[in-house]
């Protein structure tokens, strides 16, 4: 039985921009700065990065973000449901919902994404996916991919009880950034153009295995099978 590792945005789902727009509003009304995440790449970064960012995009120090993170992501987590919800948009990549019910009986399942842990949650629930992935890996865990990478294999091995080979985890994502996780942990790259990154530029990262979507999911199921 393999562990799989997925991404969110781009891989499993697509917002839309509604995350970047629940998290502009937020800001403005904390800090009266407008459009604070429109500069900042997304696909692949951790939130960590990102929300730091902004504070570099507006001249907010650290210390003042601090003192109003706690009410700054409350207002971002209930503004990010409003946002999905009335979003005509926002959607289930192909193919993830066939993929997630089939491996879901006979592998093991954890999220590996640039998300604060609540609002990926938050993002997957809304589609009713949070039912597959009962471990992960986050952003709040640490501003580097690559170390959240390998924390969440170990948590994933503490907590399935299975002390997964290397080439029995699949990272899977839709970014250089998740190429490059599955490369530094020494496991196995599945990389989807579901997101900003298209083949071509995602092949330049020599994934293991690449995919422009996964409308054809059982040649998914047979990487992983094998």
């Amino acid at each position: 039985m393999a562990l799989l590792l997925f991404d969110i945005d781009g891989t499993l789902i697509n917002t839309h921009g509604s995350g970047r727009d629940a998290a502009n509003i937020s800001f403005e009304k904390q800090f009266g700065c407008k459009d604070a995440f429109n500069s900042i790449p997304l696909m692949g970064r951790t939130d960590r990065y990102i929300w730091k960012a902004a504070c570099r995009n507006c001249g907010i120090s650290l210390h003042t973000f601090n003192k109003k993170k706690h009410i700054l992501l409350r207002d971002y987590y209930d503004l990010l449901k409003k946002e999905l919800s009335r979003s005509s948009r926002a959607t289930i990549c192909p193919g993830i919902d066939k993929i997630l019910a089939k491996v879901s009986r006979g592998h093991h399942l954890g999220l590996l994404t640039g998300n604060f842990k609540k609002s990926g949650i938050i993002k997957i629930a809304h589609f009713g996916l949070d039912k597959y992935f009962p471990i992960g890996g986050f952003g709040n865990d640490n501003e580097n991919r690559n170390h959240i990478a390998r924390l969440t294999i170990r948590r994933a091995r503490r907590y399935y009880k299975k002390n997964f080979k290397n080439h029995e985890i699949f990272i899977i994502g839709d970014t250089p950034f998740d190429i490059e996780c599955a490369r530094t942990t020494g496991t196995v790259s599945i990389a989807v153009a579901t997101g900003t990154f298209k083949v071509a530029e995602l092949k330049k990262y020599s994934p293991d295995h690449l995919f422009d979507s996964f409308k054809n999911h059982e040649d998914f199921l047979k990487i992983i099978s094998n």
